[in-house]
């Protein structure tokens, strides 16, 4: 049985109330009577009330911060489901390994970390693979906020595909086979030109570039290589700077548009898969085959791309335990440097969502895929370096980066750590800067419709221009 809530609390508890309640299997609806979360501050500190259907209610006065209220709200819920803390504890949030980044620079951090991961009864498997990923980050994540300088993140995403997979909730357009670019290709370009001139005015410099999507090389290839040249010609740029491009769907490759990527300065590609059987691709709705992918890796490879990762799902439709030791032994002998592998989340804008599957795994067969990439990879060589949750994930599973030696993404660590001001090109595209030295956030999101995004981008940019010039001023930084 779903069980509804609704919530009354600060904005800084949101999240943190959300994705709390998800976990023990309730759904936020304003619409149908249920369960009430109210937090109030309260003699400088916090309130939690929980209020039943019923009228029964749970109260905790005097805790200190949103960890504490967090934990108070979890100890209530265990009691009142019956449902154990399991092995993340009372770790919540999409980004678990934020917490451990207090004692960066510190003596002794990772004894701390490890301390405060026990203490929140963290599992000892969770806790040895997020002290190893803290481990990688530490190297590149700022400790102190004095070390950020001009460090800056920039992602580009456009929120087109060439198909809509059915476990995917984000692309806003299906693009057409005679899609007129030119509207939204012309306000994209303009959007990159300010984004270089904001960062010029600034003195901010780029550590590292995304493009991403939605799928970004659906551009054909005369479009892309437009875009890529004004990246090129508007952004700062430099030999250092690592730059991705997310070629994820094979089918929107060809050996032309490699070649713009090369010529633009591309240093990493992603060429996602997801899995590599057939029948499983035509059945989530991706539109190319196994061997398209196998294709599209040896050209890139044979073009001079040393860094490409490959993402994986675990969990998909009809997935079986063979399938994924399939991917697995792929994996070995391709030895992409990087390699995602992602747990199934039912999103519910997905179509997968709004269907009544029969042939999902299950959480346990999707755990024992889980392990057994995170066994085969290691063993392999592969280093876990970033880790994410996301809602309706199967069986609480994370999704976890691994990379070879050397080989890890920036941009991925720096986008979860959340420790360096990140400016956005494009509809959907999120800034965010540091506002104080305590790493707290000031954000600013672009429409997530294309049509939206252009009509209105003018207002977007000096939103975005105003954001990145109040922290430009700001000394602390």
């Amino acid at each position: 049985m779903i069980r509804r809530f609704t919530k009354d609390v600060p904005l800084s508890f949101e999240s943190m109330v959300a994705q709390t309640m998800l976990r023990y299997g309730f759904r936020q609806d304003a619409e149908v009577p249920g369960w009430q979360v109210r937090i109030r501050a309260s003699e400088g500190s916090w309130e939690l009330l929980l209020r039943a259907p019923d009228g029964t209610q749970h109260r905790a006065a005097g805790l200190a911060d949103r960890m504490a209220a967090g934990r108070a709200l979890q100890n209530f819920l265990t009691a009142e489901t019956g449902q154990s803390l399991g092995a993340w504890g009372y770790l919540n949030g999409m980004r678990p390994s934020k917490l451990l980044q207090r004692f960066f620079g510190q003596p002794d951090w990772n004894t701390r970390a490890e301390a405060l991961l026990t203490d929140l009864r963290v599992a000892p498997e969770l806790r040895r693979l997020l002290l190893d990923i803290a481990d990688v980050q530490a190297r590149f994540v700022p400790a102190q906020t004095s070390e950020i300088g001009g460090r800056t993140i920039v992602y580009m995403g456009i929120p087109y595909c060439p198909s809509h997979c059915l476990y995917c909730s984000f692309p806003t357009r299906v693009a057409r086979p005679q899609e007129n670019w030119e509207p939204f290709l012309a306000a994209l370009c303009r959007d990159v030109e300010a984004a270089g001139e904001l960062l010029q005015s600034t003195g901010r410099t780029v550590e590292a570039f995304y493009y991403g999507g939605g799928t970004p090389t659906v551009l054909p290839a005369r479009e892309l290589a437009r875009l890529l040249a004004t990246v090129r010609s508007a952004l700062p740029l430099t030999p250092a700077t690592e730059y991705t491009v997310e070629a994820g769907r094979p089918d929107t490759l060809t050996e032309e548009k490699l070649h713009v990527l090369r010529a633009a300065g591309v240093n990493r590609l992603s060429i996602n898969p997801q899995t590599l059987q057939d029948r499983l691709l035509r059945r989530v709705g991706r539109t190319h085959t196994t061997e398209e992918v196998y294709r599209m890796y040896e050209t890139a490879t044979e073009l001079g791309f040393s860094v490409i990762n490959m993402d994986f799902i675990a969990g998909l439709p009809g997935q079986t335990a063979a399938d994924m030791a399939e991917n697995l032994a792929a994996v070995c002998r391709l030895r992409p440097a990087n390699v995602t592998v992602h747990t199934l989340a039912l999103k519910r804008g997905s179509p997968l969502a709004g269907q009544e599957s029969t042939d999902l795994p299950g959480e346990t067969a999707t755990y024992a895929m889980v392990r057994a990439a995170a066994t085969t990879l290691r063993a392999a060589g592969y280093l876990p370096y970033y880790l994410y949750r996301q809602k309706y994930l199967q069986a609480d599973l994370p999704n976890l980066g691994y990379a070879l030696p050397g080989t890890a993404c920036l941009y991925n660590m720096q986008m979860m750590a959340e420790r360096l001001p990140v400016l956005g090109i494009g509809p959907g595209a999120t800034n965010k800067v540091i506002r104080n030295e305590a790493f707290q956030l000031t954000r600013c999101y672009f429409p997530r419709d294309p049509d939206r995004y252009r009509t209105e981008l003018a207002a977007w940019l000096v939103k975005r221009e105003e954001l990145f010039e109040a922290m430009t001023k700001e000394r602390t930084i």
